[in-house]
């Protein structure tokens, strides 16, 4: 008689050390999954913090929007849709150059980069 209550502690015991041990071993992989197999890189700040140019020339303005335009137009997925929709990326981009452009006084470097990503 006494050795059966020792008998059922036992079993409670290993089924709950398994459980335990199950458990633990899940969240190791899935914990382990998540932080090194995520498949997302993070999202760098823009950096305004004066590495470049204080001013840009007019040149450095249009050669700067062209690229933009074409890297938009080749990596941003909505680009087609919203085309499709009636939105002109062209012309978006030349009311940008020509409200930069229009001014006598060179464009800060950082006004031109605020009107980019507006």
């Amino acid at each position: 008689m006494l050795n059966e209550p020792k008998m059922m502690t036992f079993f409670i015991n290993c089924k709950f050390q398994l459980f335990t041990k199950t458990f633990l071993l899940s969240v190791l992989l899935i914990g382990h999954t998540a932080i090194f197999c995520s498949g997302s890189e993070p999202i760098h700040s823009l950096d305004f913090s004066g590495n470049g140019p204080i001013f840009l020339s007019k040149e450095q303005i249009s050669e700067d929007l062209n690229l933009a335009s074409r890297l938009f137009r080749d990596n941003y997925v909505r680009h087609p849709i919203f085309e499709q929709h009636g939105i002109n990326w062209e012309g978006v981009f030349q009311k940008l150059e020509s409200l930069l452009l229009k001014d006598i006084n060179p464009v800060l470097t950082h006004h031109f980069q605020k009107q980019l990503i507006k």
